[in-house]
């Protein structure tokens, strides 16, 4: 299975085999006061990849991630609408399965 890492944890949009599932991570970037516009992917998978090793995992699996308009009253407040978001679950794998 096609995987990406970061800050040594490896990330799956999708499940492997032979996991063992902790708990889920969440996070959320939004530009109330500062443009989010200008985050990128690498800080929504580091703020991820830190809460995985909190948990005492090694990889993210069905990991995902995308923008969104915060809505009209949020807009009004601030420099831009857009969020960013990630997703997913803290889990160990077997690393050497994935380095063949």
């Amino acid at each position: 299975m096609r995987h990406t890492a970061s800050n040594g944890v490896l990330f799956f949009e999708g499940t492997p085999n032979y996991i063992k599932k902790s708990k889920q991570l969440n996070v959320s970037l939004d530009g109330i006061f500062k443009g989010s516009q200008n985050t990128s992917l690498t800080e929504i998978k580091k703020i991820l990849a830190e809460q995985c090793l909190e948990a005492e995992c090694n990889a993210v699996i069905n990991f995902q991630y995308g923008q969104k308009s915060s809505g009209l009253f949020l807009t009004l407040l601030s420099r831009d609408d857009v969020a960013w978001y990630g997703s997913g679950y803290a889990a160990s794998v077997d690393e050497a399965a994935f380095k063949k």
